[in-house]
């Protein structure tokens, strides 16, 4: 129903805040082993472009 609200209140020019509509934006990893190799990841990207 938030998609349908948003939508609606779009149409009658009317601004929808993500807390109204109770969203919940959670980008970080939980676990902290995910967070390790998530920065793995990210600093072996960065290796491999200097290389390239």
């Amino acid at each position: 129903m938030q998609y349908g609200k948003s939508t609606f209140n779009d149409l009658r020019g009317i601004r929808t805040s993500a807390e109204e509509l109770e969203y919940e934006f959670d980008h970080f990893p939980k676990d902290p082993l995910e967070k390790e190799d998530l920065l793995a990841k990210i600093k072996k990207n960065i290796r491999q472009s200097f290389n390239s």
